[in-house]
């Protein structure tokens, strides 16, 4: 049985610290940033979402900055979305 919870304890232990990497307070730790449309809410994920005068609300791990877009310039390169 001790064998059996320490197993469980080990195998809770690393979920937890998969889960702890991919918070989304972590992951602005690192350096990445949520940006949104002041307006709407919105995530903004593509260049295709704003526009010049788009007021921008970007979120990062010690604070928010707001931001107005004054170009957009679009990426000649293609991801494939997962």
């Amino acid at each position: 049985m001790r064998q059996y919870l320490d197993r469980r304890h080990q195998q809770l232990a690393l979920l937890s610290s998969q889960l702890e990497a991919l918070s989304p307070l972590q992951v602005l730790l690192r350096g990445y940033a949520i940006v949104s449309d002041r307006t709407s809410g919105a995530v903004v994920s593509s260049v295709e979402q704003v526009e010049q005068g788009t007021e921008l609300s970007i979120r990062l791990f010690r604070g928010e900055v707001t931001a107005v877009v004054t170009d957009v310039k679009k990426n000649a390169v293609s991801v494939q979305k997962t």
